[in-house]
C-alpha cells in the first residue's frame, strides 16, 4: 500500500518526530509531493512506521534545503527516492544515511547534485559504508567524478550517471566496483582514463557523448573492439558537428586531427622552452543554458574595444565577449601556473561556457585572428576563477566601509527613535516613572503625578495649606492686595497649585478639563469658608496705625 501526500500544507511549514503516530493505516510507500514543507525535524523518518513496516520513501519536489544524519534515527527504510524538476540547491550532511546503511538497498537522488562532493557525502564513508546495490544520479551539475566518490558502496552493482553535466572522470573512480550497469548518457565526455571499464560485467551505455576520436583515445578503441558484448549502443566519434562510426575514423591522422578540431600553434612565454605548442580548436557549444549568471569579473582588451566579461552561476562559469570579434576570431586559453593545460574555442558565441576552468585559478585567454599564428599582448587578458561559493568571503573589501557605516547610521537612528519614543510615552504616562523619589502620585483623577524640583526631600517636604496653624502662608505672586479680588486670587490659585483632591469624591473617574478646573475652585472656596485667612503681623510703626491729629492737621504715631 501506498501513502500519498500530494499538494499538503503542513503547519509552520515543518513535520517533527512522531507525525504519523496517530495513523492507523499501514502501509509500505510514503510519497510526499509538491508540498509546502521547508524543514525537516530530527527524527522525522524514525519511529512509528518507518522502524516497522514502511520500507520506500520518496520525496518529490520538496522544497527542503537539507538533509541530515539525524532524520532518519533507528528507520528501515530499504529504497529513497528524492527527485525534483529543475536543479535544486540541497545540502547534504556529511554521512547522510549512515543511520540507514545496513537497511538501504535503491537510492535516488535526481537534480538535487551540485558537485562530487555531494556523491560522497550521499555515498558514507568506509566507516559507515552503505549497502546499497543500485545508484542513481541523473539529471545533476556533477562535473567531475572524483577517484573517491563510490569507495564506501563496495556493494553496488547498477550505477545511474545520464544527463549530470559530467567533463571528467578522475582515474580509479570505477576500481572498487563490479557493475552490471552503467549509464553515461548525454553528458559531457570527450574521453575517458585507460582501463576505467576493466571490473565491468556488462551494461555499459555511452550514447551521445562527444567523444574526442585522437591518438589517445586509441586504448578505448580497442578495448570497445575486444569487449563489444560489455556494451549495449555503438561508439561514434564527435567530428565536425557529426556523429561517425569509429571504424570509419583514423584516430591518429592529420585529417583525423583538422576534421574536427583547428590545430594552432602558439609559443609559450616560458624561456626554457620555446617550442611551439599544438592547441586544438573545438567548436563552442551552443546547448549551453547562460540564463541566471552574474558578472563577477570584466577586462578590456585591443585596446579597450573589447570587453571580456566572466560570467558565474554556482560552479559554473562563462565568457561573455563584447564587441564585433566573434566573425573571424578564434579564442586561445591555458593555465598560468601549469601551462599544459590549455584550450581553443572557435565559431565563437557571445557567450562561451568555460567548463574547463577550475577555481581559484588564473588563465591567461586570448583573442587571435583566424588567418593568423601569432597573438598580440594587446590581445589577451588575465582572470582569475573566484572560489567555491562555500569557501568565499561573505563581504568584499571594498563593500567593508559601505557596511560599516551602514550598521552605524541603523544603531544611531535606533537609539533616537528609542528616546523619542521614551520621551513620547513618559509624556503621556507619567506614572511610568513613579519609581523616581522626585514623583508624587496625586490622589486626583485630574492629575496623575508632579515631578518636583531637583532639592525637593520626600521627607520634610509639608505641602501648602490655607490653614494658618500649618505654619504656610499662601501669597498670591506678584499683585497688590489692595488691588486683588477674590475671582483674581482664586484664578491665580488654581493656575499655580495643584491640591490633593480626593479620589474617592469623584467616582466616576477621570473628568474633562473644564471640570476639573471647576472642582479646584470650588474646593479653594471651600477653605476659605471653613478658615480664617489670618495675614502676616504689620511691621512696626507701619502708617495704617497713625491717627489724624486734627490740631496739627497731620498724622501722628499712636
Amino acid at each position: 500500500k501506498e501513502l500519498r501526500l500530494s499538494e499538503i500544507f503542513f503547519k509552520e511549514d515543518k513535520i517533527e518526530k512522531g507525525w504519523l503516530d496517530g495513523i492507523s493505516l499501514k502501509f509500505t510507500h510514503l510519497t510526499i509531493k509538491k508540498s509546502v514543507l521547508s524543514d525537516l525535524g530530527e527524527g522525522v523518518f524514525s519511529g512509528g512506521p518507518f522502524t516497522s513496516y514502511m520500507t520506500k520513501l520518496t520525496l518529490e519536489d520538496i522544497p527542503i534545503k537539507s538533509l541530515r544524519r539525524n532524520m532518519f534515527l533507528n528507520a528501515k527504510i530499504e529504497s529513497l527516492e528524492i527527485r525534483y524538476s529543475g536543479l535544486t540547491m540541497l545540502t547534504l550532511e556529511e554521512n547522510t544515511f549512515a543511520e540507514i546503511s545496513g537497511s538501504l538497498r535503491t537510492l535516488q537522488l535526481q537534480q538535487c547534485i551540485k558537485n562530487s562532493e555531494d556523491i560522497i557525502n550521499a555515498t558514507g564513508s568506509k566507516a559507515d559504508p552503505l549497502s546499497v546495490t543500485e545508484l542513481t544520479l541523473q539529471d545533476n551539475d556533477i562535473r567531475v567524478l572524483q577517484a573517491d566518490s563510490f569507495t564506501s558502496v563496495s556493494n553496488l552493482n547498477t550505477l545511474y550517471l545520464d544527463r549530470s553535466n559530467i567533463l571528467e572522470i578522475k582515474p580509479g573512480t570505477l576500481d572498487f566496483l563490479h557493475l552490471e550497469m552503467l549509464t553515461l548518457v548525454a553528458n559531457k565526455l570527450q574521453t575517458l582514463p585507460k582501463g576505467i571499464f576493466d571490473n565491468m560485467k556488462g551494461g555499459i551505455n555511452i550514447k551521445e557523448n562527444k567523444w574526442r576520436c585522437d591518438c589517445d583515445f586509441t586504448w578505448f578503441r580497442d578495448f570497445y573492439s575486444s569487449q563489444r558484448k560489455l556494451f549495449s549502443d555503438i561508439f561514434y566519434c564527435f567530428i565536425n558537428n557529426t556523429d561517425i562510426y569509429y571504424e570509419n575514423v583514423n584516430f591518429c591522422s592529420e585529417t583525423t586531427s583538422t576534421s574536427h578540431f583547428t590545430t594552432t600553434s602558439m609559443t609559450t612565454t616560458d624561456s626554457s622552452d620555446n617550442s611551439p605548442v599544438n592547441i586544438n580548436c573545438r567548436d563552442t557549444d551552443l546547448t549551453e543554458n547562460f540564463f541566471k549568471m552574474t558578472s563577477c569579473d570584466k577586462v578590456q582588451v585591443r585596446n579597450e574595444t573589447v570587453i571580456m566579461e566572466l560570467l558565474e552561476a554556482g560552479d559554473r562559469y562563462a565568457l561573455r565577449i563584447i564587441g564585433d570579434v566573434l566573425a573571424n576570431n578564434k579564442l586561445i586559453w591555458f593555465n598560468s601556473r601549469d601551462r599544459s593545460r590549455h584550450g581553443c574555442e572557435c565559431n565563437l558565441s557571445k557567450t562561451i561556457p568555460l567548463n574547463d576552468f577550475f577555481n581559484e585559478e588564473t588563465y591567461t585567454v586570448c583573442l587571435m585572428n583566424n588567418e593568423s599564428n601569432t597573438v598580440s599582448p594587446f590581445d589577451c587578458a588575465g582572470l582569475t576563477i573566484p572560489p567555491k561559493w562555500e569557501n568565499q568571503t561573505w563581504i568584499s573589501n571594498r563593500l567593508i566601509s559601505i557596511v560599516i557605516c551602514a550598521i552605524c547610521g541603523s544603531l544611531l537612528t535606533a537609539v533616537l527613535v528609542s528616546a523619542l519614543i521614551m520621551f513620547y510615552c513618559i509624556r503621556q504616562h507619567p506614572n511610568l516613572i513613579k519609581g523616581n523619589k522626585r514623583v508624587i502620585i496625586v490622589g486626583s483623577k485630574a492629575t496623575d503625578a508632579i515631578v518636583m524640583p531637583k532639592p525637593y526631600d520626600e521627607l520634610n517636604y509639608t505641602p501648602p495649606s490655607f490653614n494658618s496653624g500649618s505654619g504656610g502662608y499662601l501669597t498670591p505672586v506678584n499683585q497688590n492686595y489692595d488691588q486683588v479680588r477674590s475671582s483674581s486670587v482664586l484664578r491665580t490659585i488654581s493656575k499655580n497649585t495643584t491640591f490633593d483632591i480626593p479620589s474617592t469624591s469623584y467616582p466616576l473617574g477621570r473628568m474633562k478639563k473644564n471640570q476639573v478646573r471647576r472642582v479646584k475652585l470650588q474646593h479653594v472656596a471651600q477653605t476659605f469658608d471653613d478658615h480664617v485667612y489670618e495675614p502676616p503681623p504689620l511691621p512696626p510703626n507701619h502708617p495704617s496705625e497713625w491717627i489724624y491729629n486734627t490740631s496739627i492737621n497731620s498724622y501722628s504715631r499712636v
